[in-house]
């Protein structure tokens, strides 16, 4: 293609011109128009049982759940973050429905789904309105995202087991592509079980992912009289504002400032000194770092790094992305 061009540039300058910007605006009329509207046709994704809970202004948070042994853990987590949000809650399962088996079939697969669901809503459904939803998708994660716009969720929470994944896949096919396209907040919880979490690490970098971890990390931290450690590593070029990160969030939250205190650190490895310093702490709180995508063909992330590698309860945030983030993670 190099060759290619030179040939290009020797023949038409103004064709040599003209094609790269035919290319960018037709990845950026996808990314911004086409992609948002493309809708999953009803054989793709299809709704198998519902229950709907009255409908509330209240904010929105949806919890996919895949089995019992995924659900249980998530519970006390979920149960907290609801309720500072005064949220109404959303619990979904998708049916995984193999390639070989006819979608006609989903229906004998949602036992375990509906297990799942059931030991949710026994812990939730006194406290918050309820809506359950199971689905069946070839595609698991592209049903869930499909089921967050149409519900018109802002938070979206997911269990994940900390298993590695080769590439290029670095938390696995599902959470890096609901990661990667979900437009409303992510929260990604490990290991987190029935425990409670009075000393909680949160490595920041100073952008919107930061402030949400420490947003998260606050409602946790509020419920046991816990305190927060916001770890900076190599920032001496620009220091750190831990006050600009816990200014009020747009939806009018504020974080906690007064249990928040701050923890700088030079180090040539990011990755391993949040691995090092997570062993002193009951909770680590991460913010996605999202490589541009060549770089993650031959490295893998600090959130892959640290999520594999993390012997402590651990949760992975994202804040909602924005066109900023959309360039990052091209360039």
């Amino acid at each position: 293609q190099a060759v290619l061009a030179v040939w290009l540039v020797n023949m038409s300058l103004i064709a040599w011109i003209i094609a790269p910007l035919w290319i960018i605006s037709s990845i950026f009329l996808f990314s911004f128009y086409s992609k948002k509207r493309a809708v999953p046709t009803r054989d793709e994704v299809q709704v198998i049982e519902e229950e709907r809970a009255p409908e509330t202004e209240g904010y929105r948070i949806m919890v996919a759940v895949a089995n019992p042994n995924n659900a249980i853990p998530m519970v006390r987590s979920t149960y907290y973050i609801s309720e500072a949000r005064k949220g109404q809650v959303n619990l979904l399962h998708m049916v995984p429905v193999p390639e070989q088996v006819p979608l006609t079939d989903a229906k004998e697969l949602i036992l375990e789904g509906k297990e799942a669901i059931i030991e949710v809503m026994l812990h939730l459904i006194i406290k918050f309105p309820i809506t359950t939803t199971i689905r069946y998708c070839r595609n698991i994660a592209r049903g869930i995202l499909s089921a967050v716009k149409e519900k018109k969720i802002q938070m979206l929470i997911m269990g994940w087991e900390g298993k590695s994944r080769r590439h290029p896949f670095s938390l696995g096919s599902t959470l890096d592509y609901v990661l990667e396209r979900a437009h409303c907040n992510v929260v990604i919880l490990k290991g987190l079980g029935d425990k409670t979490f009075k000393n909680i690490l949160v490595p920041v970098a100073g952008g919107p992912n930061s402030c949400f971890a420490l947003e998260i990390a606050s409602i946790l931290a509020e419920r046991h009289d816990g305190k927060i450690t916001a770890l900076s590593v190599n920032d001496e070029k620009r220091k750190i504002d831990i006050n600009k990160l816990t200014i009020p969030q747009k939806n009018g939250d504020c974080i906690v400032s007064d249990r928040i205190s701050m923890k700088r650190v030079t180090a040539p490895s990011i990755s391993d000194v949040i691995l090092k310093e997570s062993k002193c702490y009951d909770l680590v709180i991460l913010g996605h770092t999202q490589d541009p995508l060549i770089r993650q063909l031959t490295r893998d992330s600090i959130t892959c790094k640290v999520g594999v590698g993390c012997e402590k309860p651990l949760i992975i945030v994202k804040a909602s992305a924005g066109f900023k983030s959309w360039i990052r993670r091209w360039l």
